[in-house]
């Protein structure tokens, strides 16, 4: 008996490594910039985390790399500070924000929950050919 028990959850451990694991609370996001002056940006990442899902995004700094197609030597990355945590930005009418899965206690229509990164940049030389970009897990399906 203990035999067959022991075989089960053996069977049931090597079972659940071989289903992988999705994540999927992040429905999309973007990165802004504003040009302040010469070779100054203010440069925003927003997040956007779907509150039906387990938390991905913390309340910590965001990181985003920096490359250019002039040759100019950069640092890759550049840390952003969080400017604004976890804003309910839910597609709902106003009298239903409070129903949202964002909501204490949980409410059952979805939820969208708006994160803010920012920070003023000085690049280091005239270039044209900037690229700020973004990774990130667990980006879900939605359009």
């Amino acid at each position: 008996m203990f035999k067959s028990i022991r075989k089960g959850l053996v069977t049931l451990f090597f079972f659940a490594l071989i289903i992988g694991v999705d994540a999927s609370h992040v429905p999309g996001g973007n990165i802004t910039y504003e040009n302040v002056g010469p070779n100054t940006f203010v440069v925003t990442l927003t997040l956007y985390e779907d509150c039906g899902g387990s938390v991905s995004i913390f309340n910590s700094p965001e990181t985003i790399s920096i490359s250019n197609d002039c040759g100019i030597p950069f640092n890759s990355t550049i840390s952003l500070p969080i400017v604004v945590f976890q804003e309910n930005v839910s597609q709902v009418c106003d009298s239903l924000m409070g129903n949202t899965e964002c909501s204490t206690p949980v409410g059952s229509l979805p939820g969208v929950y708006m994160h803010v990164w920012s920070d003023t940049i000085t690049l280091p030389g005239n270039c044209d050919s900037w690229t700020f970009s973004y990774s990130g897990c667990c980006r879900n399906s939605s359009n």
